[in-house]
Order: structure tokens, then sequence, then C-alpha cells
């Protein structure tokens, strides 16, 4: 089970009538356990082959986790023009670990391609921390909206899958064991646009 209290707030200023800027910070505590009436000296499934209890799998006995998150972003917006305006943005947040990634025991997933793998969750996994920058522009008239965003992030132990190990049989891989593990550093970037034309009232076209 989890459980996640947590409290923001927020600002907004507008100094002038071309720039108005906005700040916001957030704070959680995340706090994850088993709480079912679980043997964890068991193997979490009725294989003997396996025959290995969930701590054994997890690699430790230690699997009560509290996080503590922190959230922050700053924007600003400049109204250039009456049609023309330009956006910056950067944010700092964090994830806890899901219970998934935590204290899987076996499950079947979807984003597995073999369904015979067998996932082990991780309760030592950190927390991932994701730094992101934004740039946008928007052109608005009375009919046509149109606007564009790129963004970079940087993400600090990012959680993802790590191949722990192999069954073969007949020269033929039959099973694959899978954990999550936290990685070093990930970065992503991307762009969106989208734009919006008013045909006549009561009529548009929305693209990407």
């Amino acid at each position: 089970a989890a459980v996640n209290p947590g409290v923001f707030m927020s600002w907004h200023l507008t100094p002038s009538d071309e720039w108005s800027m906005e700040a916001g910070l957030r704070a959680d505590l995340v706090t994850a356990a088993i709480t079912a009436d679980v043997d964890l000296h068991q193997p979490p499934m009725n294989n003997g082959a396996v025959g290995l209890s969930l701590f054994d799998f997890y690699g430790t006995e230690d699997v009560d986790r509290i996080f503590g998150l922190s959230t922050a972003f700053a924007s600003v917006n400049y109204q250039a023009t009456e049609n023309w305006s330009f956006q910056a943005a950067a944010g700092h947040g964090a994830r806890a670990p899901s219970l998934t990634e935590l204290y899987a025991a076996g499950p079947f997933m979807f984003l597995l391609q073999n369904g015979q793998n067998a996932l082990i969750g991780n309760p030592t996994l950190r927390p991932e921390r994701r730094t992101q920058l934004d740039l946008g522009v928007q052109f608005q008239s009375d009919r046509l909206t149109f606007q564009a965003n790129a963004w970079h992030a940087w993400i600090h132990d990012a959680v993802t899958f790590e191949n722990v190990g192999v069954s073969v049989i007949n020269n033929v891989v039959e099973q694959v064991a899978l954990t999550y593990v936290n990685t070093d550093l990930a970065t992503m970037s991307g762009f969106e646009t989208a734009c919006d034309y008013r045909v006549v009232d009561g009529l548009g076209l929305f693209g990407i």
C-alpha cells in the first residue's frame, strides 16, 4: 500500500501588460509497504525450479520505504505584440517508485514481449528526479491559434529494466528474469505543435 500526503503553493505576478510570471513549490511524503498477509519467506510463485523467497529475490528484508519529494517550477510569458507571445519555463520534480516497481512478484506485464518473462520488484529503488527546460511561441488571432513548444529533460535515477537471468532450453530462450533498477542519467528531448482554426462560428479545425 502507498500513502501520499502533500502540500503546494503557487504565485502569479504581472508586472506589466507585456510580462507575466508564475512559480510554484510542492512537497510530498510517500510511504510504501507490503500490508497484505504474505509470507515473504516463501517463493512468490509455485515453481519448484525457482524455490527462492521474495526476500531472496529482493535481496533485502527491509521493504518498507519512505520518500521525501520536492517539486519546483517557474515560467515567464512575454506578449511581444497583439498576436505573438513567447514563453520560457524551468522545473524540477521527483517521482517515487510505483508499487509494481518496488514489490512485483512475477506478474504478467503487457509491456514485456514474452509472457513467460518473470518480473521481480526492487524495494531499494531511489526516486526519479527530473529537471526540464521549455521554450514556446504562440500566435493568436480572431480565427487562428498556433503554438509550438520545445523541451529538454535530464532524469537522474530513471527507473528501467535490467536482465538478471536467462533460462535456455534446447538452445531456445524460454524465460528472462527482469528487475527494476535506477540509471545514473537519462536525457529526453522533444517538441510539440498545435493549430486551431475557426472556420465559422461553431465550426473549427484542429491539428497537431
